[in-house]
């Protein structure tokens, strides 16, 4: 099969194509379709677009190896997006566990990793203000375009849970990047 069909199949066409035959061609043109978006929402969540090539990746593999698993119940982007969130719990758990035998090893507490520079540092200061699961749906739905209906997929949640977060993500990230009047603080110290 040539590339030029395969750009025309639906996700729905595609995925039988990897699942029965194991066709690479199918799996690539999926690939090319999601990666960016994968990419973006996992660059969003840990502001280092290096490691979240790296965990895109590690997140594609793991979905090509266990395509015969995608059941259809959300959107394939949806159930790749899962895989990639998994992948970056793992490597929170890693870090803090690396970081702890560190500390313990040299007897003091390391700096955080600094952030990508091309975030604004009020957004990333706001979204590090966020508890974890606020942030996680701020970057799901906000960031990752995923609807409320996929992102309560992917984070296997349920979707009132999922809208209450989004809602106190919205208003938390816009009291922290709303701009602050000099008077107010004026006022204050008086």
């Amino acid at each position: 099969m040539t590339r030029r069909p395969l750009r025309q199949l639906s996700d729905s066409k595609l995925i039988p194509l990897c699942q029965a035959a194991g066709d690479a061609d199918a799996f690539e043109e999926l690939v090319r379709r999601h990666q960016a978006a994968l990419t973006d929402f996992l660059t969003a969540s840990i502001r280092h677009r290096q490691d979240a090539e790296d965990l895109a990746q590690s997140a594609l593999i793991k979905a090509f190896i266990h395509i015969r698993r995608y059941d259809g119940r959300s959107a394939f982007r949806t159930w790749l997006f899962a895989i990639g969130y998994r992948e970056l719990l793992m490597l929170a758990r890693r870090q803090r566990s690396h970081r702890r035998i560190l500390d313990r090893l040299r007897g003091e507490v390391r700096p955080q990793l600094t952030s990508d520079p091309d975030w604004p540092i009020d957004v990333r200061s706001a979204l590090d203000a966020l508890a974890p699961e606020e942030r996680d749906v701020a970057i799901l739905c906000e960031i990752g375009g995923l609807t409320h209906v996929e992102a309560s997929r992917a984070l296997k949640v349920p979707l009132g849970t999922l809208k209450s977060r989004v809602k106190r993500a919205k208003e938390r990230l816009a009291a922290r990047l709303a701009p602050q009047d000099e008077e107010d603080g004026d006022e204050q110290s008086d």
